[in-house]
């Protein structure tokens, strides 16, 4: 069902209680759908699953007593409503309380089928309905996802490991590793115009990309980021973490090059649509204050962001230490920086 790929690696231990969670889940998500057809019908345009658990693709680690996965809805708006949006959201928070499960759903307003993005496509190509309409969306998917999916996954990277003492890693490491290894394969297929949202059609893929081409070693170490995903066991290899950051760091370069060439525009002069800005570094500021950090971003935190994980990479690549104040600083924006859409 959610977890079928899960399954082959799992323990005997492991298949029954993810058995179990995937019967809870079945019921929970069966409860929203309709709280969604007898509250909410007014309101929702189309709710389903997405991501890799609309397709049995999705992951589960077990850490002692506590259950790390992610729960991925969609929710397509009729219009916009930000008191039903929070009612909605409280109800699914409600929904999930007390299993551990992480169940941030996506809301998509109708502006979104003009200006698609790629978690909207997405859902739209791939996702599981569960209420209401099939959306659809035909348009390509912009270069500029490419660097979302990098910046994304290798936050998580960069949340999971410490350069205060050494190169230390967390617990979760193991996930954000395979993450960000994945994405390189992700960002490749979006800059060829050759992406798929399974997790299995894109290792197919990605073997007749040109960019593997020029990347020796890296379907090898993609294979063992796919088993790691599954396993929550890192590769024994020595040097992962540089090899690791050479092919991240080449795919933060050729975003970056293909981005220059279509915007007409340096990296650094990238932003957001002018309508948006105000309210992309607003958001940005918003959060960072309830952090206590005062400060107005005078340029978008989503492209600093992109430029600061690039610059760790290429240290981590060169073997090279990059400060501890630089990876927080990059992880303070992945949390908070607005993820806003480019058509480039």
């Amino acid at each position: 069902m959610y977890y079928d790929i899960r399954m082959r690696y799992a323990k005997k231990q492991e298949k029954t209680q993810i058995k179990k969670i995937e019967e809870d889940i079945g019921i929970r998500i069966n409860e929203i759908t309709n709280l969604i057809r007898n509250r909410f019908s007014d309101y929702v345009l189309s709710f389903g699953l997405t991501g890799p658990m609309a397709h049995g693709e999705a992951t589960i680690f077990f850490h002692g007593d506590k259950t790390g996965s992610d729960v991925d809805l969609a929710i397509v708006t009729k219009y916009r409503s930000l008191r039903k949006q929070k009612a909605l959201e409280r109800e699914i928070r409600k929904a999930f309380g007390g299993t551990g499960l992480e169940t941030g759903p996506l809301f998509f307003a109708p502006t979104i089928f003009e200006r698609p993005d790629l978690l909207f496509s997405e859902y739209a190509r791939a996702g599981q309905v569960l209420f209401g309409e099939h959306v659809k969306c035909n348009k390509d998917i912009a270069v500029w996802e490419a660097a979302k999916i990098l910046t994304s996954r290798c936050g998580a990277f960069f949340e999971n490991i410490s350069f205060s003492d050494g190169i230390m890693l967390s617990q979760k490491f193991p996930y954000a590793w395979s993450k960000s290894v994945m994405a390189v394969a992700e960002a490749m297929l979006v800059l060829e115009n050759r992406y798929a949202f399974s997790i299995q059609e894109r290792t197919r893929k990605i073997k007749n990309s040109k960019y593997a081409r020029h990347m020796p070693g890296f379907l090898n170490l993609y294979q063992k980021a796919y088993i790691c995903r599954y396993t929550g066991k890192l590769p024994k290899q020595r040097g992962l973490i540089a090899d690791t950051a050479s092919f991240i760091s080449f795919a933060f370069n050729e975003t970056a090059k293909i981005l220059t060439e279509k915007s007409g525009k340096d990296l650094a002069d990238l932003g957001a649509p002018f309508p948006s800005i105000i309210s992309t570094r607003f958001f940005y500021f918003i959060n960072m204050l309830k952090n206590r950090h005062i400060g107005i971003p005078l340029s978008e935190p989503l492209v600093k962001e992109f430029a600061e994980m690039g610059k760790m990479f290429e240290q981590l690549k060169a073997g090279e230490m990059p400060s501890e104040k630089a990876r927080q600083q990059s992880v303070e924006l992945w949390k908070h920086a607005e993820r806003f859409w480019l058509p480039y």
